[in-house]
């Protein structure tokens, strides 16, 4: 899709002249060994979204789905309103130009029966209209492509700002456990400050314990020395 979104881009710098080729008519390949008269033009797009507009076309105006006929696409006793009243076989062809990337062939027949294919001399009205379907096609290709594009943009970007947005609750959360983490280690260093004062303080409690302990055993055995002193 990437690369479809480069062509589409690129593709707006082009003339008109050159996106919109002109519809012809005449004898074209049909079924790979056969030929027929049709109309057909050269579009820039991608195959597979060509052969989607003119399925998706022809299936919404008659109500009928296409099978394949031999490497063609065919709507069998379709009635296209469009293009005429009457039920007719609409055969297309979607083919990839070689050496040019992203542009194809597109071929419209239509028949009233086998082999009875119309031609502009005998139903101008019908090859007419069918032209004016052809002639619409690049332009309802570009814009179904940009659609794509736009699309397929809409979900990256979708995705990405997703993915943002869990950067962002992250980044809270980090914040707050920073903050936290800081908080700690303040609360670590008064701690330990404390302690030392702590630390200090038993200390000297306990070199007065100490004292007064030699103190008193040193009085107790004076004590002690004079009371055996009067006994003797």
């Amino acid at each position: 899709m990437y690369k479809l979104l480069s062509i589409i881009i690129a593709g707006l710098f082009l003339s008109s002249s050159v996106l919109a080729q002109s519809v012809q008519e005449g004898q074209q390949p049909f079924r790979k060994k056969e030929s027929a008269n049709a109309l057909y033009t050269t579009i820039e797009g991608q195959q597979k979204n060509i052969q989607h507009l003119l399925e998706q076309k022809f299936n919404s105006k008659s109500g009928k789905k296409s099978k394949n006929d031999k490497g063609v696409r065919v709507f069998e006793s379709a009635r296209v309103a469009d293009i005429s009243s009457s039920s007719m076989n609409y055969y297309y062809d979607v083919e990839k130009v070689k050496g040019q990337e992203n542009m194809c062939n597109v071929r419209l027949f239509i028949a009233t029966g086998p082999n009875n294919f119309l031609n502009s001399d005998e139903n101008p009205g019908e090859m007419l209209s069918a032209r004016e379907i052809m002639e619409n096609l690049q332009y309802e290709t570009k814009v179904y492509e940009f659609e794509l594009a736009v699309a397929e943009q809409t979900q990256i970007l979708a995705k990405a700002t997703k993915e943002y947005d869990g950067l962002v609750r992250d980044s809270v959360k980090l914040l707050k456990r920073y903050e936290e983490t800081l908080a700690a280690i303040e609360k670590n260093k008064t701690d330990r400050a404390d302690q030392l004062i702590q630390m200090e303080e038993d200390q000297k409690r306990l070199e007065a314990l100490k004292e007064e302990m030699e103190a008193y055993i040193s009085r107790e055995q004076d004590w002690r020395t004079r009371g055996e002193k009067n006994d003797r």
